[in-house]
């Protein structure tokens, strides 16, 4: 059995990310991954993702995405990658909204610059919304887009120029403890590490077969429209957003990245799925939720959906995500899992916390703790 010393599973942002930590930190891992760097299977995928400091989920996220964008201005100085464009965020909804809210919870907490604006200030600001009278924004000026396939090849790229080796269409079965050491169960045979983590997205469960965090799959469709105004949507006049509606739906997007279409999805109500059993197609049920929150806040917006795929929210009960050892007499594995939709952003940060986990063992930080559901 070939060994080595510490295998990461999974080579989408968080994984890619420890990749990238470890190698940077002089180590040699190992990195697998089931298909390709920025394929369009898992939760890594879709062209851009929204990153954000005012963070509505819980202000002790704020510490953690700080670290993540100073990490993503690193790696774009030494690949010579562009990643991060600054564009603006804006949160929308009515006064008492969770978003809404929790944003302005985080923002004044962490003293970040922001602005409060009503709806009519918002559209003279950003001609290309139509909002409710009763709408309210929360506006932060550093917000802005993470190119995400690209991101992903950066940190895989830097990772093995700086000495990881990194093994494509290489299929994880099971990752199991051993002593004090790891069996990684792969189809091209078993290898033995000192230690594991395991970044597998949505196909996590499956590989650790003794632990019991509870995960569902979420499929989500995302579209990209015609913009029939594309200058309303251009990235230094339109920011990234999302608005929550009256009974709780949540949608967002972003600026038009190629001046001609406009990405868009909803926030959750997906349905439950698996990653090896999910519609991959696009539908007309898909297209018709997309387009009915489209026509009523952009009037810029053909109909006309020029492009679409489906990713994978892997979600934990609170949204919040799980990243830490996967028992307690188990600390040379360490789980990246439940990133919940909103996880890509942390990418950096979160392979900092999994490189300090294996190197000092602990619990890592407390809101994302694995053994919060432990009689749940």
């Amino acid at each position: 059995m070939r060994s080595v010393d510490t295998v990461v599973v999974g080579l989408g942002v968080m994984g890619a990310s420890t990749l990238y930590v470890l190698a940077s930190r002089g180590l040699a891992p190992l990195g697998l991954e089931q298909y390709w760097t920025g394929h369009p299977l898992g939760s890594s995928h879709g062209e851009s993702r929204i990153i954000r400091q005012a963070y509505y989920e819980h202000p002790d996220y704020v510490p953690l995405v700080r670290e993540a964008w100073a990490a993503w201005r690193q790696v774009e100085r030494i690949s010579g990658w562009p990643l991060l464009t600054e564009t603006g965020g804006l949160m929308v909804g009515r006064p008492n909204s969770a978003l809404v809210r929790g944003a302005l919870l985080s923002a004044t907490q962490h003293l970040l610059p922001h602005e409060r604006l009503d709806a009519a200030a918002i559209m003279r600001r950003f001609p290309a919304f139509r909002l409710d009278p009763d709408d309210v924004g929360v506006y932060e000026p550093s917000a802005g887009v993470l190119m995400a396939e690209r991101a992903t090849e950066a940190l895989v790229a830097e990772a093995r120029r700086q000495g990881a080796a990194v093994h494509l269409g290489q299929r994880v079965r099971q990752v199991v403890p051993d002593g004090s050491g790891v069996v990684v169960h792969t189809d091209h045979g078993p290898l033995r590490a000192r230690s594991a983590v395991v970044a597998a997205g949505p196909w996590t469960p499956a590989l650790l077969p003794d632990w019991h965090v509870p995960l569902t799959v979420e499929r989500q469709a995302v579209t990209w429209f015609r913009a029939q105004e594309p200058r309303w949507f251009e990235p230094d006049r339109f920011p990234v957003y999302m608005r929550e509606e009256v009974g709780g739906d949540t949608f967002y997007g972003f600026p038009s990245l190629d001046a001609a279409t406009v990405k868009l999805a909803r926030h959750h109500g997906g349905a439950l799925t698996t990653p090896d059993r999910v519609a991959r197609h696009v539908g007309d049920e898909d297209l018709a939720v997309a387009r009915h929150f489209a026509a009523r806040t952009f009037p810029g917006l053909l109909p006309t959906v020029a492009q679409s795929t489906v990713c994978l929210y892997t979600d934990t009960p609170d949204r919040h995500f799980v990243v830490g050892p996967l028992g307690p007499e188990t600390p040379q594995i360490v789980v990246l899992a439940g990133f919940s939709g909103h996880g890509f952003k942390f990418g950096p940060a979160i392979g900092r916390v999994a490189a300090d986990l294996l190197m000092t063992p602990g619990s890592g930080p407390a809101l994302f703790r694995p053994d919060r559901f432990v009689g749940a």
